[in-house]
């Protein structure tokens, strides 16, 4: 029986920065899907500061996703694994994220080593280059990315976010719709995180991977 593949990606980014009192804002989206054709492309962007990794942030939380099939029901998985390549924070968040899978009925994620690994590289990527996108000038896309690394996966969703530590960033991203939904979705199965300092040490950046396998 022949399945019809089907592709829709869509990033979006909010952020709030504090500039000596001056605010900035950034929504941006796109969507494409079948055979790569782009379609109702929208863009709304407010832009009094620049992006950069080099200011103070308040807190700056993108969210992508991308769907390579149509989607199934849940993945039956299991208890979530335990993994020695987290540090604590990165621990903690993948707590804290699957407390919330758990308060809505959903199934725990499993934490993936090489996903981790992945997670980490692009947390590292923005801190040594000072720019905060899901595009990165050295791997691409985080779709990109998991590709040039050998994840292969039928859904994939990235979160990004700077923030003083990782409570505040988890709960800035649980209050925003997008990152919600990636972290709440439930036919992802595997998780990788990676938290890395900034180079003033003075907060972290963070970056969550949502597969489905």
């Amino acid at each position: 029986m022949k399945t019809k593949s089907t592709i829709a990606l869509v990033l979006a980014a909010i952020s709030l920065f504090s500039f000596n009192s001056a605010d900035a804002s950034i929504f941006y989206s796109y969507g494409y899907f079948s055979k790569n054709n782009l379609i109702k492309p929208s863009a709304l962007i407010t832009v009094r500061q620049p992006v950069s990794l080099n200011k103070k942030i308040a807190s700056y939380t993108p969210s992508s996703s991308i769907i390579n099939s149509n989607t199934a029901n849940p993945s039956n998985t299991s208890q979530i694994q335990t993994s020695a390549v987290l540090s604590q924070e990165e621990k903690t968040l993948v707590e804290l994220v699957n407390k919330e899978r758990e308060k809505n009925n959903l199934l725990p994620l499993q934490v993936d080593e090489n996903l981790c690994k992945v997670a980490r590289l692009k947390a590292e990527d923005m801190r040594d280059n000072d720019y905060f996108s899901h595009i990165s000038p050295n791997y691409g896309s985080p779709f990109d990315m998991l590709k040039k690394f050998g994840i292969n996966y039928y859904m994939a969703g990235e979160n990004i976010a700077v923030n003083s530590n990782v409570i505040k960033a988890h709960y800035s991203l649980m209050n925003s719709e997008g990152h919600r939904a990636n972290i709440l979705n439930p036919y992802y199965n595997k998780i990788g995180v990676g938290i890395v300092k900034n180079k003033q040490g003075n907060g972290i950046i963070v970056v969550e991977l949502f597969i489905k396998d």
